[in-house]
């Protein structure tokens, strides 16, 4: 399982002995977990990270059996701008390109299953006349390009999208948007939507809520890649 890590698709590092404690559910089921990074804010923007991203399944693939993992069993996870990432990875991956100089483009970066918590997908509804700054300070003509709105076809793998009802940063009609889509293109999907949840899960005044919710979501994303990984 590929961990996007991204917030804000700004610089998100964390000692890996932290991020463990965040894995350590997939960990205990068998699975390797991989955290990409990508290209990120002051310094670079959204259509930087969704390169790097790309080119970054096509490394983990090819290099798969290093890390002791089945490059035909994989699948990408992450949350808000990482969950974007994830949908990217899906719904926007190929075979390769065999002319391609680079040797990585050779190689595809198809994966087997998605799991994105509230995820923005059309950037040009969510961004709308916002004002530029940091990741979202790229040329408005480049927002379909790396939408993942617009990317769906029958290809796409089994995607599951969790989101909150009373999200204010990204709203639920984001993942509406998605799971029509790809209802309309016959791929396997789920939405499980928290009803009070605003970003993060977060349930304004309990705690308790928020993280019972947060632990709900994890189960769902770990039972998805089981379902859907293992042989």
């Amino acid at each position: 399982v590929v961990n996007m890590v991204s917030a804000g698709w700004r610089w998100s590092w964390g000692p890996p002995e932290e991020r463990q404690a965040r894995y350590q559910w997939l960990i205990d089921k068998g699975f390797t977990v991989v955290a990409l990074h990508h290209s990120s804010a002051p310094r670079f923007q959204v259509p930087d990270a969704v390169t790097d991203i790309r080119l970054g399944l096509r490394h983990i693939k090819l290099h798969a059996g290093e890390y002791g993992a089945d490059p035909a069993r994989i699948g990408v996870w992450g949350a808000s701008a990482g969950g974007h990432l994830s949908l990217v990875a899906g719904l926007m991956a190929d075979d390769g390109d065999p002319a391609a100089k680079n040797p990585l483009e050779r190689s595809g970066n198809r994966v087997r299953a998605v799991v994105a918590y509230f995820p923005p997908t059309d950037l040009d509804t969510l961004l709308g006349n916002r004002a530029k700054s940091g990741a979202i300070d790229f040329d408005d003509k480049l927002r379909a390009s790396i939408s993942p709105i617009h990317f769906v076809d029958a290809r796409d793998p089994p995607t599951l999208i969790i989101s909150g009802g009373a999200d204010k940063g990204v709203p639920v009609s984001q993942s509406e948007t998605m799971t029509a889509a790809l209802d309309k293109a016959g791929v396997e999907n789920e939405l499980k939507v928290f009803p009070d949840a605003d970003h993060d899960f977060y349930v304004k005044g309990d705690p308790a809520k928020t993280d019972a919710y947060a632990t709900e979501a994890m189960r769902a994303m770990v039972g998805w890649f089981e379902s859907h990984l293992k042989k």
